[in-house]
């Protein structure tokens, strides 16, 4: 196997010592996806965490509310993600095994580190506290972005609001 990417700059492994990061390691599956394809398809079910080491993704969300079984939805472009910064993406899933929110494909050919909730789980059994700096970085991940989609949803409620209050 090719040389092991420096984990430690991972938000996802942040504060953890040398010997956590090798614990971790050992765990991680290496996997590679080629252009266009879908590494999380939202509102399927996915026990995962993602590391991109190298290449590129999107993360899209669909725009519309799926109603209508044969309607097609357009999905927004929500952020695009560099292997060189080593982002991870699916955290919900390695925590919480429930449905993804958001689609995320490969707009280059793509090389992830992945991490199973059952890995995981060995983890925490043999390291609790490797667990729990993980556990409080995807804690700060997900409050980050949940921050994000507080002010998004203000300026979707102000633009609506003017929009409606225009026709008056």
């Amino acid at each position: 196997m090719s040389t092991m990417p420096d984990f430690s700059k991972t938000t996802i492994f942040n504060g953890l010592s040398t010997g956590q990061l090798a614990l971790v390691q050992e765990y991680l599956e290496i996997n590679t996806y080629q252009k266009g394809s879908v590494i999380i398809k939202e509102n399927t079910q996915g026990s995962r965490l993602y590391v991109l080491t190298s290449g590129k993704v999107t993360v899209t969300k669909n725009l519309v509310m799926d109603v209508l079984d044969s309607q097609e939805t357009e999905a927004k472009r929500l952020a695009t993600l560099d292997g060189k910064d080593m982002p991870s993406f699916g955290e919900n899933g390695l925590i919480t095994n429930g449905l993804r929110t958001a689609n995320v494909i490969a707009e280059e050919d793509c090389t992830v580190f992945e991490l199973s909730g059952e890995s995981f789980n060995k983890i925490v059994e043999k390291d609790i506290h490797t667990g729990y700096l993980i556990v409080r970085n995807i804690s700060s991940i997900v409050c980050k972005r949940l921050e994000d989609t507080d002010k998004n949803v203000v300026k979707l409620a102000t633009a609506l609001f003017l929009a409606v209050g225009a026709r008056n």
